[in-house]
Order: C-alpha cells, then structure tokens, then sequence
C-alpha cells in the first residue's frame, strides 16, 4: 500500500472536477482547497436528506445548535457531514436551516 499526500490528493480532485464538469458537479460549487466549513443546525429537526431535494428521504434529523462541517454548496442546498457516536451522515440540508460559524 503506498501513502497519498494531501498534495496528490487535491490534484486529483481538480482533475476530477473538469472531467466531470459538464455533468452533474458544474452545479455543486466546491470550497477552495478542500475547505470545511463550521456551521451548526439554527432549529431543532433540521432534516438531512439523501440528495438536494426537498422530496428527497430523510435519511435523519439534526438537533439545533448541533456543529456539522459543510464541504459543498449547490444552489440554496449544503452537503452536510455531521457526526453521531455510531460514524457519520454525510447528506443534504437547506442552508437557510443551518448558521455558518466563523
């Protein structure tokens, strides 16, 4: 097994980014160098769903004031990481339901 650095890693993601451009990333907009950002959830049973839909399932509710990091943007909608004791959920939330802390 060999080890990737960070820097090989975030070339291939810029690759992967114009290969793909034209199809469904041209809509997700990416922060810069792999950026996170911190946000919490504003109001109590903030659903996170499977896809950038509000018809999408739920795949979970996050409690308010809750700290999720958020690593996508695609129109009013943030792909939200958020951690639970048992791992992760990584899906999709209105960003008027969540408030960016800096």
């Amino acid at each position: 097994m060999r080890f990737v650095g960070h820097k090989t890693i975030r070339f291939l993601l810029l690759i992967a980014f114009f290969i793909f451009g034209n199809g469904h990333l041209s809509h997700a907009t990416a922060f810069t160098s792999m950026e996170v950002l911190n946000y919490k959830a504003c109001f109590d049973g903030v659903p996170l769903r499977e896809q950038p839909n509000e018809f999408a399932p739920r795949t979970t509710s996050i409690p308010e004031g809750t700290l999720v990091k958020v690593d996508i943007q695609r129109g009013d909608w943030l792909r939200v990481i958020y951690k639970v004791p048992e791992g992760y959920f990584i899906g999709w939330s209105l960003a008027t339901m969540m408030c960016r802390l800096d």
